[in-house]
């Protein structure tokens, strides 16, 4: 579980909210922030509040200063210059991500703390989510489904979504980069003591790119969006607090294949998303009671067009949504702060490209789910703190699975913080896994689904140390290890069907392991300066047919420089990132078939000046080195870009 933890006084930015005392399991907590400072809080990790700096799972946290500073249109931009060991990687499913080495379908994904949906090729495209409305994005890397169910199975990463606070917000954002890049977002909150509301919107487009100019094909889609969102806070009474938001994007993508055949074909995705969610909470002396309704809806409509035949055409629309309800309570008792709750999910797709055993095309499954956790902190000194957890899940799928963790935080100097984390995760089988209808009589194959798997499982140990000398510095160091069993994978099912083709389907064969050490260093110096540096060695490997993983590079690192003057209004913020060659599939590669994919590097660079006290102008150019290729490395041409945004 080793992430940075941030130091309050060198990483806290301005929205950054107080611990609520109540969480506190005692009031002689050891290193517990004076009141003229402030700290980040997450909660991602217990589910509970915590200042990130001693939070007992490790938490990694991008603020909303961070994610401003840096120019981040949308969440992939955010995780893209965090500086973390996350690595991104964009493919015809959009931008998701792995937590070491673990694939995005094992990654959970949600906007404040609620699961969402819309699952591409097992992905999540996390350009969808724009930063306008985000007040900070929290990573919680290992086994997370002991709090958070089914496919936490590699890590947690929660959007945390911005509150409106008392006084007036005024917050505008305008760009223009190459490739006809057009970025425009605002914000208006505003509310008193006891209410709150806020209005957001955007408008983002851009053109597509193409590495390889020797065919009429496209590498990157172009693409065009809006959205908007609202939100409200109601505190009709000093214990309750009401909080009610939703929010609407419209997305649509387009791009030019050309298959081996030499047919080209023009292909378009558009896609809706819509959330909405009801949160009230209690609030007492020792104890909160918190119930929680969302809804989540994800419409895409794939369209395949051939130029010249009709042979290859395609029609795919899809309906996902996923409903739930949650209830949860925390009880402070002595050193103890215990958490129970019960979560509720429904969750139904529909799409032509699913069929269950009686020749639906609309799916649905059921899951319900009990958890406990325990956080004690035996004695007043603070300095120790151990968290069991566990949590009971009942699918209308698979039946019933059991999930649990410990976590233990030690804290020897008032400097030092150390972490020890076990634990169970796991990835339910998916709509597409289980329930997949695809012919491809051309080629003469089809693949089924199989609605017998069974889950992907993991066991996670996390080790972690973080030591903070001085309020200016800070270093890092974690190892980390995942055993994962029952695997879902393709394998031949049939050599021959009735019509001749060969049938391929999903099985549960597969073994592997990731194991890595992680390292990471802040430093501030001369009052306005700042550089951050990290290191990831990954060692990723299938063990059933003893080669390494594809896709995963052993060494990744970046550095990043930071210089912020906020006298002057002027903020300098460049990053530098490296990945090592890392293995593929290939039939042109040794007796393994597997060969090697080139290492590559990027490097970003953001320049802002304050003018006239609301007014900002920014400068930026990202993937100076214009690193990436049409088959290894998909990533967009150098470019360059401008804009202003206000602040009042």
């Amino acid at each position: 579980m080793f992430c940075v933890l941030l130091v309050p006084r060198l990483f806290a930015g301005p929205q950054q909210a107080r611990v609520p005392e109540w969480v506190r399991p005692g009031d002689e907590v050891s290193g517990e922030a004076s009141e003229d400072e402030r700290v980040i809080v997450v909660s991602t990790g217990t589910r509970t509040e915590h200042d990130a700096a001693t939070a007992p799972v490790a938490t990694e946290v991008i603020t909303r200063e961070e994610i401003v500073g840096s120019g981040a249109r949308n969440v992939a931009d955010a995780l893209e210059e965090s500086g973390s060991s996350v690595q991104t990687s964009t493919g015809f499913n959009g931008t998701s991500l792995r937590l070491r080495g673990l694939d995005a379908e094992q990654v959970l994904i949600l906007v404040d703390g609620q699961r969402v949906t819309g699952r591409i090729g097992g992905a999540i495209d996390l350009r969808r989510f724009n930063v306008e409305n985000v007040e900070r994005i929290e990573v919680v890397q290992g086994a997370g489904s002991v709090l958070y169910g089914a496919d936490a199975l590699g890590g947690v990463v929660n959007i945390v979504t911005r509150t409106p606070e008392p006084g007036v917000e005024v917050e505008g954002r305008a760009s223009y980069a190459s490739r006809t890049t057009v970025d425009a977002s605002a914000r208006v909150a505003g509310g008193g003591r006891r209410w709150g509301l806020s209005g957001s919107g955007g408008y983002h487009r851009s053109d597509g790119w193409d590495a390889d100019p020797s065919d009429i094909g496209t590498t990157g889609d172009g693409f065009g969006s809006w959205n908007v969102g609202v939100g409200a806070r109601f505190e009709p009474v000093a214990p309750l607090r009401l909080r009610v938001s939703g929010d609407y994007l419209r997305r649509s993508s387009s791009g030019v294949d050309v298959t081996s055949s030499g047919a080209i074909i023009d292909r378009r995705n558009l896609t809706e998303t819509s959330n909405t969610t009801l949160r009230g909470a209690w609030r007492g002396a020792n104890n909160q009671l918190e119930v929680v309704a969302h809804h989540n809806f994800f419409r895409d409509q794939f369209r395949q067009d051939q130029r010249g035949d009709d042979a290859l055409d395609q029609y795919q629309p899809t309906n996902d949504h996923i409903g739930q309800i949650g209830v949860q309570l925390e009880q402070v008792a002595g050193h103890h702060l215990v958490t129970t709750g019960v979560d509720l999910q429904l969750e139904w797709l529909e799409t032509s490209r699913v069929m269950d055993e009686q020749g639906s095309s609309t799916i649905e499954r059921q899951r319900f789910a009990l958890f406990a956790q325990d956080e004690w902190s035996p004695g007043s000194s603070g300095r120790y703190m151990l968290v069991p957890a566990v949590r009971v899940d009942f699918d209308s799928h698979f039946g019933t699975y059991p999930t649990g963790r410990l976590a233990l935080l030690v804290r020897p100097l008032e400097q030092l913080m150390l972490r020890v984390g076990y634990g169970r995760g796991y990835r339910a089988p998916s709509f597409r896994d289980m329930y997949l209808a695809f012919a491809n009589p051309g080629v003469g194959y089809r693949v089924s689904g199989n609605p017998g798997l069974r889950p992907e499982q993991a066991w996670t140990l996390d080790l972690g140390a973080t030591w903070t000398p001085t309020e200016h510095l800070l270093f890092g160091l974690g190892v980390f290890d995942n055993r994962l069993r029952d695997l879902i994978t393709t394998d031949v099912v049939t050599q021959a069907d009735t019509d001749g083709l060969q049938v391929f389907g999903y099985v549960n064969i597969g073994t592997a392991y990731t194991r890595g050490v992680e390292a990471k260093t802040s430093v501030e110096f001369l009052r306005h300066f700042m550089v951050t540096g990290s290191y990831t060695w990954l060692d990723a490997r299938d063990q059933i047919n003893d080669l390494p993983l594809v896709g995963r590079s052993r060494h990744q690192g970046a550095l990043a420089f930071e210089f912020h003057q906020r006298r002057w209004g002027t903020r300098l913020f460049a990053r530098a990132a490296a990945w090592s060659p890392r293995p593929y599939t290939s039939d042109d590669g040794d007796a393994s078939g597997q060969a090697l994919a080139p290492a590559y590097a990027t490097v970003d660079a953001r320049l802002s000046q304050g003018l006239l006290r609301y007014l900002t102008l920014f400068v930026g150019a990202e993937n100076l080195l214009d690193a990436g290729d049409a088959e290894f490395t998909l990533i967009a041409p150098r470019s360059f870009y401008a804009g202003l945004s206000v602040a009042y």
